[in-house]
C-alpha cells in the first residue's frame, strides 16, 4: 500500500517532475496499480472457486459413501472452508476488491496530506 502511495506521489508531485523521469514514473504507477489490482482480483477469484467447491460438497450426499471417501471429502472441506488470508501479512487482511479500493483511497489521502503539508510550510 505504501508503494502505491509512493508511486502516486512520484507521478503527481510537481517537485519531482522532470521530462526525462515523467514517463518512467507513469509506467511505475501503472505497473503498481495493475499488479495490485491483479493480486486482489485473483484472490477474489480464488475465494469464489473455494465457495463453489464448498457449496458443491454441501449439496452432495458424501456422508452416504465409504469412510475413505468421507475422510477425503472432510480434508478438502477443511481446506476450502477458511477464507484466503495471507500468511506473510499474519492474516491481517483479505485481498479483495474492497481492500483494493480502500488502499487506493488511503494512498490518495496520504498524497493530499503530504501536498497540503508542503503548502503550509
Amino acid at each position: 500500500m505504501m508503494l502505491l502511495a509512493l508511486a502516486m506521489y512520484q507521478v503527481f508531485s510537481p517537485d519531482i517532475y522532470s521530462e526525462k523521469t515523467f514517463p518512467k514514473h507513469c509506467m511505475e504507477f501503472a505497473t503498481v496499480m495493475s499488479c495490485y489490482f491483479y493480486f486482489c482480483h485473483m484472490s477474489e477469484r480464488w475465494q469464489g472457486c473455494n465457495d463453489y467447491v464448498r457449496r458443491a460438497m454441501e449439496d452432495s450426499c458424501w456422508y452416504q459413501y465409504s469412510s475413505y471417501v468421507q475422510r477425503n471429502v472432510i480434508m478438502i472441506y477443511v481446506r476450502v472452508f477458511n477464507t484466503q488470508d495471507y500468511p506473510m501479512a499474519l492474516g491481517l487482511f483479505k485481498a479483495c476488491y474492497d481492500y483494493y479500493v480502500g488502499s487506493v483511497k488511503l494512498a490518495y489521502t496520504f498524497f493530499n496530506f503530504i501536498t497540503l503539508k508542503k503548502r503550509s510550510t
